[in-house]
């Protein structure tokens, strides 16, 4: 099998993660802590009703997926966009999923891309990515592999496996970037070393045949064997060719 091949492309939109929780709180949250989930509920009502954005954001979370009260997508909807009109990145983000996802709501690119854009704009962690993906596919914008190169980078930077494995596969085959099998090598070894099994597999065929980095055969042993205890399936083949 040829390494680029081999390289997993994770280009998945996280949108089944929207996000409860704000990553930047308010002192006033913090008396929302250590509540059960219809205390907690309350406790954010009454300071979304104060116009608290990350209480509205954390409300908006708790209907959506019906946490401390009856799932309610209409609330969700309004309360995140009071949120995110206020600036709120997690709103934001959690605003471009329910226009991505269309539930009880019509389903709009345009508006999942504008609210993305918002919330990338601040650094928050999960709409980097998903910016990336949303460029890199042609999704509510027109298709730009550089600005999906970018956005990638951002996510990579913050530590997002995904982004890395991905920042590797565009080195790899030079999409919309030169070719460049060293920078594939830092990325796919940056996210084998977070335990991202495919990555691992990618890595230990680049050892193999010394693509990106010198031949080692003892460091492909190596990270091959930590795809396979993970259950990643082409690894175990492989080690089951090499070993049986």
């Amino acid at each position: 099998m040829s390494f680029t091949k081999a390289l997993c492309m994770g280009v998945a939109l996280y949108l089944s993660s929207i996000s409860i929780y704000a990553e930047t709180t308010s002192a006033y949250i913090e008396q929302c802590t250590n509540l059960t989930d219809t205390e907690r509920f309350h406790c954010y009502k009454k300071l979304a009703e104060k116009g608290d954005a990350d209480a509205q954001s954390n409300l908006a979370g708790m209907y959506y997926e019906g946490i401390g009260v009856k799932q309610d997508y209409n609330q969700a909807l309004i309360l995140a966009q009071k949120a995110a009109e206020q600036g709120n990145a997690a709103a934001q983000y959690n605003l471009s999923v329910m226009y991505y996802e269309g539930k009880n709501i019509k389903q709009d690119y345009n508006q999942g891309f504008f609210w993305l854009q918002k919330s990338a704009n601040q650094g928050y962690a999960q709409a980097l990515f998903n910016l990336a993906v949303m460029y890199y596919e042609g999704k509510g914008v027109k298709q730009d592999y550089n600005q999906a190169l970018i956005w990638f980078q951002k996510s990579a930077e913050q530590g997002n496996v995904e982004a890395q494995n991905n920042l590797a596969v565009i080195y790899a085959e030079g999409r919309g970037v030169k070719q460049d099998y060293s920078k594939t090598f830092f990325w796919v070894q940056k996210a084998a070393e977070q335990g991202y099994a495919p990555a691992q597999y990618s890595l230990a065929l680049m050892y193999t045949q010394g693509i990106g980095i010198k031949q080692n055969f003892r460091q492909a042993d190596y990270w091959l064997r930590k795809s396979a205890e993970q259950g990643y399936p082409e690894a175990q083949k492989l080690i089951q060719k090499i070993y049986k």
